[in-house]
């Protein structure tokens, strides 16, 4: 596995196949520090296609691609086919593989759009990289989303949208702290049915986020 990532680098960029352009994939790509590990899941596949990049795997089902498309993908040198009737999705199945690969960063494209319950499991499946110690975004057009564990640090020189805001991984977020924000939080204890760490900002050159357990963290543009 570890002659993967000496071969493409030590970020994997995966597209799944919900709301993406070619042109966020080509732009992500292009930012990503070469070489990258493109692997294309189910529909996602495609979208590389079309960013006029040619995916190092691809893995899904492919029941969302037409007849053509699929000609596409079965004539690329790395296809792995899976059957429908499985336990997980085509994201998880190469989220899994990703991991396996132990990259330091995944990005993660494709995993939000119109099916709300693709979006929230995909941003669950995000624990899983957190749990194997590698830095994992859910990017989208206007989001950047992460799971962390205990603790992270937001610079303002990389910040990706306006807003921060911090939710609970599950039922409660626990003992929350947000330091150098707009709304500070203090030992601040709450749980999903309450909107109050919801569209905070940065204002400091350093934000510091600390909690009990898991939180969701989300930066957004608009």
């Amino acid at each position: 596995m570890k002659k993967d990532i000496a071969k493409y680098g030590e970020t994997v960029i995966l597209v799944a196949g919900g709301t993406v352009d070619a042109a966020l994939v080509r732009r992500v790509f292009d930012e990503a520090t070469p070489p990258v590990l493109l692997i294309g899941v189910d529909r996602g596949t495609i979208t590389i296609l079309e960013a006029g990049l040619e995916p190092s795997r691809a893995i899904g089902d492919f029941d969302s691609v037409n007849a053509a498309q699929w000609e596409r993908v079965h004539a690329l040198p790395h296809v792995e086919k899976l059957i429908p009737e499985k336990d997980d999705t085509d994201t998880e199945h190469a989220l899994r593989y990703a991991i396996s690969l132990g990259p330091k960063k995944i990005l993660m494209l494709g995993c939000t759009g119109t099916r709300l319950d693709q979006t929230i499991s995909s941003i669950g499946l995000l624990k899983q990289a957190t749990d194997a110690g590698i830095e994992a975004y859910i990017l989208d057009a206007n989001n950047r989303v992460r799971v962390v564990r205990d603790a992270c640090t937001l610079r303002k020189k990389d910040a990706f949208g306006t807003y921060v805001s911090v939710l609970p991984y599950g039922d409660r977020l626990e003992h929350l702290y947000m330091k150098g924000f707009k709304y500070p939080a203090e030992d601040v204890s709450t749980d999903f049915s309450v909107s109050l760490t919801v569209s905070n900002e940065l204002t400091a050159k350093e934000g510091e986020i600390r909690c009990d357990g898991y939180c969701i963290v989300i930066e957004s543009k608009d």
